[in-house]
């Protein structure tokens, strides 16, 4: 038994279920619950951004995942240098399933995150202020809210290409 192997694996799993699993539940369901919920959901965005860790979560579990699966990968590769599975057809489907979830990652760090930082401000901005959002904050919410739904899509598709590719690249 190959010990690092198997708690690389773990890793990987577990914290890319809970990443994509998430993203997944947020896209499909939450997001859209907000909306229809109009300023009660918008409520419940500042409540979820100010009163929990998720947005320390889903970048810790994007972390982890990531980690994992380049040491994951560096060892089935010899550290990228095994041209001959890379070149299977094994090989190319986990490459690509392995760089659509490095594309995820830098998406969702570059983009996504700087997104949920700007909400976060606005939503403490909003927490400490009496009343409603003044036409200004509640143009700049539309707008984040309208980047988050879109580059939170990107981000999933990626997130989709990367698992079809891990867990169909050995049947290969």
């Amino acid at each position: 038994m190959d010990a690092y192997m198997v708690i690389l694996r773990l890793i990987h799993i577990f914290a890319g279920i809970f990443w994509v699993g998430t993203t997944i539940f947020f896209v499909g369901y939450l997001a859209p619950n907000v909306r229809a919920l109009g300023p009660d959901g918008g409520k419940f965005m500042q409540g979820l951004l100010l009163n929990t860790r998720f947005d320390r979560a889903m970048p810790a579990a994007s972390i982890l995942t990531t980690i994992a699966g380049i040491l994951l990968y560096a060892r089935v590769t010899n550290n990228f240098s095994d041209t001959d599975y890379m070149s299977s057809a094994g090989g190319i489907v986990l490459s690509i399933g392995s760089l659509a979830g490095l594309l995820a990652f830098g998406h969702g760090g570059a983009v996504i995150g700087r997104i949920v930082g700007q909400q976060k401000t606005l939503a403490q901005q909003l927490a400490s202020q009496d009343g409603p959002p003044s036409p200004e904050q509640g143009a700049e919410l539309a707008t984040l809210n309208a980047k988050m739904g879109q580059h939170t899509l990107i981000t999933l598709v990626l997130m989709i290409i990367a698992v079809v590719g891990m867990s169909a690249a050995r049947y290969f």
